[in-house]
């Protein structure tokens, strides 16, 4: 009974944080016209080729990304494969673009886990989490301050 109602407690954490994100979208530098009013930027997508071991490659060769890489987990955020450069404040994701983790991330939602306590592991909660960048099926989520250079050189990967 007490498992039950720690997961209860957990899911309920969960759920208000994520319906936190949802409206309170944080502004980023550029995205303002020169009258102070927000500038909507219209891209269109157009299926890719590449890989995201060749979006790290090209990360790197501009020397955007500082540190050591570090695995993470991708499936806690709903992604197939993912990798960490925490120097440089940043988890960087491949999703599948009709997954629901995509989508929340895309439109300027967020997404967190919780898994519960098992015999062998306590019960665990992240999140949320919202995207820094988005650039087709890459996600970039900043984990502390993020330069604009990095962002930039995101954004223009494969254009």
């Amino acid at each position: 009974m007490k498992k039950r109602i720690t997961l209860l407690f957990i899911t309920f954490l969960l759920g208000a944080a994520l319906s936190a994100c949802g409206n309170d979208v944080e502004e980023k530098q550029g995205n303002e016209s020169t009258d102070g009013t927000a500038r909507v930027v219209e891209t269109t997508v157009y299926p890719s080729e590449t890989t995201l071991a060749d979006l790290e490659a090209y990360l790197l060769e501009n020397g955007v990304l500082a540190g050591e890489r570090t695995e993470v987990n991708a499936e806690k955020v709903g992604a197939l494969e993912g990798f960490s450069y925490p120097d440089s404040n940043v988890e960087i994701y491949e999703y599948d673009m009709d997954s629901f983790p995509y989508d929340s991330l895309a439109t300027g939602g967020c997404v967190g886990f919780t898994y519960a306590e098992t015999d062998t592991t306590p019960a665990e909660t992240g999140g949320p989490f919202s995207a820094e960048a988005v650039n087709r099926q890459y996600v970039m989520i900043a984990t502390g301050d993020v330069s604009g250079e990095l962002r930039n050189t995101f954004g223009n990967f494969d254009r």
